[in-house]
């Protein structure tokens, strides 16, 4: 993230709340497109906006069904939301058409280590829905 240069534009898949595009719309000044499945997260980070100086822009989207043009992006991020999507090499694809010559992806997520899990750590990840992998 130490990278970012003013005026460039970075997509947050998963945003939540706001926090870290707020982050770097101020500290870096780059201009923040920021999506989210939920409704009521996209409202509270609309709210947390109110009166900031920077340029995020938050919309109610899926990633894996949101368009936009080839070689948008100076940077794509991601904090613990991967891990909800089945797809994951066709999202990257996406990715890699969205970003400019030499951008960056920068992702956080779950992940579990190879080899047997316990039982009760198998049904959690059905119950929650994630798609982990090994690392």
């Amino acid at each position: 993230m130490r990278e970012l240069k003013p005026g460039q534009k970075v997509l947050d898949v998963g945003c939540g709340i706001g926090g870290i595009e707020f982050y770097m719309a101020e500290h870096f000044d780059v201009e923040v497109v920021a999506i989210y499945l939920s409704i009521n997260m996209i409202s509270i980070a609309l709210d947390r906006a109110i009166g900031r100086n920077c340029l995020v822009e938050f919309e109610v989207a899926d990633c894996t069904r949101k368009t936009y043009s080839d070689s948008t992006f100076d940077m794509i991020y991601s904090c613990d939301a991967i891990l909800h999507i089945q797809d994951k090499p066709a999202l990257f694809r996406s990715f890699f058409k969205w970003l400019k010559p030499g951008g960056k992806v920068l992702i956080t997520d779950y992940c579990k280590s190879s080899g047997p899990t316990s039982p009760e750590f198998e049904a959690y990840i059905r119950q929650r829905g994630y798609d982990l992998h090994d690392v």
